[in-house]
């Protein structure tokens, strides 16, 4: 009876303890992304969402120069991430411009090029929180 309790005590930390990697690891994710991304209006960085199991399809017209309110919605999203598949998505038409840098067509600009963040905003932030992990 002993070792069934002890086995189950040490299943019930683990599995707290890896619940609480994966929230940190969804925040990390989160919030290097919006804040790596480049603010004119915080339209870009306001639009950044977090969701359980699908995409958010809307665009938002909120601005978020700091990212402080845009982290702070996406909680809720983080506390649930353990055991679900956690999105992080920005429906707006000019996001990938600003992550893969594209520059101009001709007279007219793409939109979204940003010398603040002409690596990307996304793809960094990964590179970061994987390096981390091993």
């Amino acid at each position: 009876m002993s070792l069934s309790l002890d086995i189950s005590k040490f299943i019930d930390k683990t599995t707290k303890n890896a619940d609480a990697k994966v929230r940190v690891i969804c925040l990390d994710l989160l919030t290097g992304i919006v804040m790596k991304t480049p603010v004119d209006t915080g339209r870009a960085r306001a639009n950044w969402q977090a969701s359980i199991g699908a995409p958010t399809m809307t665009q938002l017209e909120t601005l978020d120069k700091g990212g402080e309110q845009t982290i702070s919605a996406s909680q809720d999203a983080v506390s649930q991430a353990p055991g679900n598949v956690f999105w992080i998505t920005n429906n707006l038409p000019y996001i990938a411009s600003l992550e893969y840098g594209l520059y101009s067509d001709g007279p007219k600009t793409i939109g979204g090029f940003s010398r603040q963040a002409p690596k990307g905003m996304a793809r960094l932030t990964i590179d970061e929180v994987t390096r981390r992990l091993r």
